[in-house]
């Protein structure tokens, strides 16, 4: 017993020995076969390459056209207008006279500028508060900007800056004048409003809305890389791709400056004219085992090609026409169109083959006698005996053998000899008249 069931316990181990090879020998022979059967995406890199260059960082701030210098006339209490020395638009100069009041009080210009706002005319009423004349110096205007907390501490008075007027497309090179340190916003973000003067055209007003850009940084000379280029670690440290010698890609740390969001100030780990690779997706690569590989492996490749030549070809039964087309002939004078050729077993009609002035002749005149013997048998055949007191057409002669009815006259006085050769000739009756004739001739 003991040796039976040391037995049995060797086939059992046995048996699980092979079934482990088994197993392990397919896990190993797929992955052999799966590159081979399954196709793989394979990844796709893209190539950039270090520069050297400039960089110029900026910030790009909305703003809008305001007067440099304005100012505005109100009463002081209720009275009327006495006298208006200006008009809407008229340009004025300090110190000029603008309107007078009744209470005896007198506006005039502080500045030189324009008269932008006229309100009242002479007998008007007045009363406090009321605007009564504006004027402003249009010539020299100012943009006005503001500026986040955490950007203020890089802007000062005196830093160069540029103001691009949107709608005119005009940028004008100018300097900030003034920086108001106590904030003009009370949200969660404090503003400062930052202004510029300008010496700007008629053409650019109040009101206008415009971009001004503050520069920040700038490098010249450097190494430099597009930042689609860059990529990230798990920490945020930026590292390039570069090919190695066995075809791979290694991943090499490198040290950055400031960037304008496109291209990035290099410091440490490349030099001008590496090239360095990115990875910008994947593509799929097909299996060498696949069914359309091995179909064409077995059975090869099969090449269609439709001829669409339009070469010669002969119009004989081969090609679809009766054998009788394939021997037709081009009448005399008839040539064949630019680029075309007579089809085989067909040629040119030769010159006597043509037919000559008699057989026309003669073809005209078969055709006048088929024409002849279709009329003649068209015509149909009486049936009957004349009716009474029918006088035939002028120019006919009764047939021979018959004669008119009683009480009538054949038309002209009676038929001459020629007109009845004629009649004889080409006009006779049906051989039933005839008939019929004879017949009334017994009776």
């Amino acid at each position: 017993m003991a040796k039976r069931k040391t037995k049995t316990w060797k086939r059992r181990m046995a048996r699980i020995i092979c079934l482990i090879l088994i197993v392990a020998a397919c896990v190993v022979g797929w992955d052999a076969l799966r590159p081979l059967v399954i196709a793989e995406s394979v990844p796709v890199y893209a190539q950039y390459t270090v520069e050297t260059g400039d960089i110029e960082t900026s910030m790009s701030l909305s703003g809008s056209i305001s007067l440099r210098e304005s100012e505005t006339f109100s009463a002081s209490d209720r009275t009327t207008v006495q006298e208006v020395y200006v008009e809407a638009d008229q340009r004025v100069n300090d110190g000029d006279d603008l309107l007078r009041l009744a209470n005896g009080e007198t506006f005039q210009s502080s500045i030189d500028g324009t008269v932008t706002e006229l309100n009242v005319s002479a007998g008007d009423a007045v009363w406090p508060q009321m605007t009564l004349v504006t004027v402003g110096d249009l010539d020299n205007l100012r943009v006005s900007t503001s500026v986040d907390e955490y950007d203020i501490d890089k802007v000062s008075v005196g830093q160069a800056c540029s103001v691009t007027v949107i709608s005119l497309g005009l940028t004008f090179e100018t300097e900030i004048d003034h920086v108001n340190r106590v904030s003009s916003s009370a949200g969660s973000i404090a503003s400062y409003t930052v202004t510029a003067d300008i010496d700007a055209p008629e053409n650019v007003l109040p009101g206008m809305q415009a971009t001004v850009t503050i520069p920040r940084e700038s490098v010249s000379g450097v190494n430099i890389l597009a930042m689609a280029a860059l990529s990230f670690d798990e920490d945020g440290e930026p590292y390039v791709l570069m090919e190695n010698a066995e075809g791979g890609y290694d991943e090499v740390p490198v040290t950055t400056g400031i960037n304008d969001g496109m291209y990035v100030e290099i410091t440490d780990g490349l030099e001008a004219g590496d090239a360095v690779y990115v990875q910008t997706g994947t593509e799929s690569v097909e299996s060498v085992l696949s069914l359309t590989g091995l179909y064409k492996a077995i059975f090869g490749e099969t090449t269609v090609i439709n001829d669409r030549s339009g070469g010669n070809r002969g119009m004989g039964a081969s090609s679809g026409f009766p054998e009788e087309m394939g021997n037709m002939e081009l009448p005399e004078g008839m040539e064949l169109p630019d680029g075309m050729t007579m089809p085989e077993g067909m040629e040119p009609a030769a010159a006597e083959d043509a037919p000559t002035a008699g057989d026309e002749e003669a073809l005209s005149d078969a055709n006048a006698a088929e024409s002849t013997e279709t009329t003649s048998s068209a015509q149909p055949t009486a049936s009957a005996q004349p009716a009474e007191n029918v006088e035939p057409p002028d120019g006919m002669a009764m047939p021979e053998g018959m004669e008119p009815p009683d009480g009538t006259q054949p038309a002209g006085g009676g038929v001459t000899s020629q007109e009845t050769e004629r009649n004889d000739a080409g006009a006779a009756m049906p051989d039933s008249n005839n008939a019929e004739g004879d017949n009334n001739n017994a009776q």
